[in-house]
């Protein structure tokens, strides 16, 4: 075995080393060489070219790292998008399946509506049935005008309690009003068309058209009945009374004369 000094291999690392880098440098300048000889460029040139190949495919990197940013930024979008979209998905289906229940109980409700309606309608029908009855029977009793007649006709069960209710309310403010309106009645056993003056349906005074007779009224067996008033001194009240509603005198206190046997309303259940 053989030993050396320290001193003496460290100038043997060296002399290694200086000696790998003439061969590797040797070896460059013959590529060198060589290359320019194949390719007919120098050296400078061929770095030049390596320089521009290089910002070459440096550029198309960071051209593809722009793309890649913008298809990320579009993938993002798109996914925001779809999350937003199940969201929207799942809020519809909560609301059909809240407005299923809605509807659930509001058909329950309807169908127990529809019950009540109907016994509703039933009872309407009987209600306006007697109604209408009742006033047709008192229209036989009562001066003409205080009476409305039914509507008759196609109407529906609404509207014919409706109307029936009307009519009940147009009777009750008759009996409470004065009117004065053109008919027809029975004049010593002759049809005559008057002036009628009623108080509600208790009292009723008539004058001819031609102004000259006046007379009472009354209704007997469903007909106005005319009686003529010959006494000076009764007529002069009834003329007095048409000529202040025809403003052909001044507004002031008529005395009427009265009938023994005024039309009433017949007390309910007699």
């Amino acid at each position: 075995m053989k030993f050396y000094r320290r001193g003496n291999n460290s100038r043997n690392y060296k002399r290694t080393v200086l000696v790998g880098v003439l061969i590797l440098s040797l070896g460059c300048v013959v590529w060198g060489q060589a290359s320019e000889e194949q390719s007919g460029l120098s050296i400078p040139e061929m770095i030049l070219a390596k320089l521009h190949l290089a910002n070459e495919k440096r550029s198309a990197i960071e051209t593809e790292k722009a793309e890649w940013k913008t298809e990320k930024a579009r993938l993002e979008l798109l996914g925001n998008m779809l999350r937003e979209e199940i969201s929207r998905y799942k809020e519809k289906a909560q609301k059909r399946e809240n407005d299923s229940k809605l509807i659930r109980k509001e058909m329950e409700g309807m169908v127990y509506a529809v019950d009540e309606h109907r016994k509703l309608r039933t009872v309407a029908n009987t209600i306006s049935g007697r109604i209408n009855e009742s006033l047709d029977k008192l229209s036989a009793e009562s001066f003409p005008g205080v009476v409305p007649l039914g509507e008759g006709g196609q109407e529906s069960d609404t509207e014919r309690f409706e109307n029936s209710l009307k009519r009940l309310a147009d009777v009750e403010k008759n009996y409470s009003e004065w009117d004065i309106g053109i008919v027809s009645g029975l004049l010593d056993g002759e049809e005559v068309a008057v002036r009628l003056l009623r108080a509600g349906n208790c009292f009723g005074w008539w004058m001819s058209l031609n102004g000259e007779s006046v007379g009472t009224a009354r209704m007997e067996g469903g007909k106005l009945v005319l009686d003529e008033i010959k006494d000076a001194g009764k007529k002069e009240g009834i003329f007095c009374a048409f000529g202040m509603e025809a403003g052909k005198e001044a507004p002031g206190w008529a005395l009427l004369p009265v009938v023994s046997k005024p039309v009433r309303r017949k007390a309910e259940g007699k």
